[in-house]
């Protein structure tokens, strides 16, 4: 049997998109862990109420405003 390798970090720290654009979280960040190692493998953004808000309501204009509008 094959062993298994550790994945290799995804590439530090994300932010979130909203609106397109690219945004710090407001609500900090968190460690996204390998299963199989138990190690750190990229730092995910964590976004606040308002900024889950924000994404919804960018979402939703460009649903009603996007060539698949009504």
């Amino acid at each position: 049997m094959a062993e298994i390798q550790p994945a290799g970090p995804l590439g530090g720290t994300y932010q979130l998109y909203i609106d397109g654009k690219w945004v710090e979280p407001e609500d900090g960040r968190y460690d996204d862990v390998s299963p199989v190692t138990e190690q750190t493998i990229a730092t995910a953004p964590n976004a606040s109420v308002a900024q889950v808000g924000d994404a919804i309501g960018a979402a939703r204009r460009a649903f009603d405003s996007g060539p698949w509008a009504r």
